[in-house]
């Protein structure tokens, strides 16, 4: 009868991994991890991008010299390959920071909330509909024409001889009509206040 072991668990995101429960084939490099993890978190600290952590880059150095130790079996100085790699390491956050312009983000913490800016409170909303409101208003003590036209150019986005074609006149007479139908709103704009 065999008997199936489970696998041991893997340390989730976030968690480092101990030097001890990976077992590299030098155990030289577990001695020397030890002996300088705080070096090199100072080493990496004083080089690090703020909001960087030293701690996840020790690691990944870490994680690195296993891989080193792998292919080379006489280490004659485990700092020296550290601090190489933890070097090699920061060279590499910061081309990948430069090619994503990470220096130009800027953090979601510093920003204001976009949906705070108080455009869409129901207050603004209100004050929104009621100067539309007093604009139709307006506008409706004007000819037809000059409204027409006044519509047609300033809201529709239609040309001067786009709106001359519709009203069947010519595009001289449709710019005096938005031009007086834009003084009458000045007027009553400045009546208001």
């Amino acid at each position: 009868m065999s008997v199936i072991k489970a696998p041991r668990p893997r340390p989730l995101d976030g968690d480092a991994p101990d030097p001890v429960s990976v077992s590299p084939q030098d155990p030289s490099l577990v001695e020397a991890y030890r002996a300088h993890r705080g070096y090199l978190k100072k080493y990496l600290a004083a080089r690090l991008a703020p909001g960087q952590d030293a701690e996840d880059f020790t690691q990944e150095v870490y994680v690195r010299a296993l891989g080193f130790a792998r292919r080379e079996n006489n280490v004659g100085s485990w700092r020296g390959i550290l601090t190489r790699i933890a070097a090699d390491l920061l060279v590499d956050g910061f081309r990948r920071r430069r090619t994503r312009a990470g220096d130009l983000h800027v953090s979601l913490d510093t920003v204001a909330d976009p949906s705070d800016d108080g455009l869409n409170s129901p207050e603004r909303i209100l004050q929104g509909r009621q100067k539309i409101k007093k604009v139709e208003t307006i506008l409706e003590t004007l000819d037809p024409d000059c409204r027409r036209a006044f519509i047609l150019v300033r809201f529709n986005g239609v040309s001067y001889a786009q709106a001359a074609a519709e009203l069947g006149t010519d595009s001289v007479r449709i710019g005096r009509l938005v031009e007086r139908a834009a003084l009458h709103l000045a007027r009553a704009a400045i009546d208001a206040q």
